[in-house]
């Protein structure tokens, strides 16, 4: 494991003005230790009594992926503009050496999925054959469904599953769901059953949560104002972290979360005035070392998908293969 630069967030954070803050929320609850024995191949009992893979990313029973848009890592957290991510950063751990791997939106949420962005530059709709992604590459979704572990594309604005194209009425951006641009998850029903509107009447994101239906990787695309891409008619940062504080709490409260999940939040680049694609990634877990961690590791959206396919002893796509996965915050 390469050694991290850990501290307390608030150190990061002082001299911080964080304007209307939101509830305060609970600290994570340490996870129940496996029993002994447990812990199935390939994954093996840590010292501090965790299931770890062989990489010492811990096995999780649920990953929730959120995507922000186009904000460095000053933007969030030394603005004062976002008191909830605030929050979460003290209860969890800040990566402050986290990048994204290209401009613009597309190739990022690529990387997410697949492990490499494919020659894709530009964004596009999922409809255009130069931004499609041949039927001879994988992406995590087929991955997990295939290991009968199950995953969910919740798309904010998206009127009907699998849409490849925009509506710009309901501000989904399909270059923001990464999952109808590869083929061969569009060949398969797949597509239509996992890659699903955020809210839809019985089966939208907190009502599968709240039922206990959230399968085990749920990848979650808030609308071009709510990820924080358009202004709205007010300032995209502060207008992201509203939404997060509506959407966030329910989710630490879940069974799902609480019993070994995992909560990641990052955006899919910065805002391009920087050299070095720099963003922040947010991690909130009961399986964190302690909470108010900050990481000086470099990582990038490579290892992040290295990390979520270590946690479910999955194979490793494309550019996560070589990639550091996230190993340093872990107990």
């Amino acid at each position: 494991m390469r050694a991290a630069t850990l501290g307390i967030a608030a150190a990061l954070l002082a001299g911080c003005h964080r304007t209307a803050p939101a509830p305060p929320l609970r600290p994570p609850r340490a996870a129940a230790a496996p029993p002994a024995g447990a812990c199935p191949p390939p994954f093996g009992l840590s010292p501090s009594g965790a299931c770890r893979s062989a990489s010492g990313v811990p096995r999780f029973s649920h990953v929730f992926l959120v995507v922000e848009e186009n904000e460095g890592l000053d933007a969030i957290v030394r603005s004062g503009k976002a008191p909830f991510l605030g929050q979460l950063i003290d209860l969890g751990a800040l990566l402050t050496n986290y990048h994204a791997v290209a401009h613009p939106s597309l190739p990022n949420y690529l990387a997410l999925a697949g492990g490499d962005t494919f020659g894709i530059t530009s964004d596009g709709e999922a409809t255009e054959p130069d931004h499609q992604v041949g039927p001879s590459h994988d992406d995590l979704g087929r991955q997990l469904s295939r290991a009968g572990l199950g995953f969910r594309a919740y798309e904010e604005g998206m009127p009907v599953p699998c849409d490849p194209v925009d509506a710009r009425l309901s501000r989904y951006a399909a270059r923001h769901n990464p999952f109808p641009y590869f083929l061969g998850m569009q060949a398969t029903p797949l597509c239509e059953e996992s890659d699903v509107p955020f809210a839809s009447r019985g089966g939208g994101f907190l009502e599968d949560l709240a039922a206990g239906r959230v399968p085990a990787f749920s990848f979650l695309t808030p609308d071009v104002c709510d990820d924080g891409h358009d202004p709205c008619g007010g300032d995209p940062v502060a207008h992201a972290d509203a939404w997060l504080a509506r959407i966030v709490p329910p989710l630490l409260a879940s069974a799902a979360y609480r019993d070994h999940g995992a909560l990641f939040i990052t955006w899919d680049e910065d805002d391009g005035k920087g050299a070095q694609n720099q963003v922040p990634l947010i991690v909130v877990s009961p399986l964190l070392r302690s909470p108010g961690l900050v990481s000086a590791v470099r990582h990038d959206h490579y290892g992040l998908l290295a990390t979520i396919e270590d946690a479910f002893g999955l194979p490793r796509l494309a550019r996560a293969a070589t990639a550091h996965p996230i190993d340093d915050i872990w107990r």
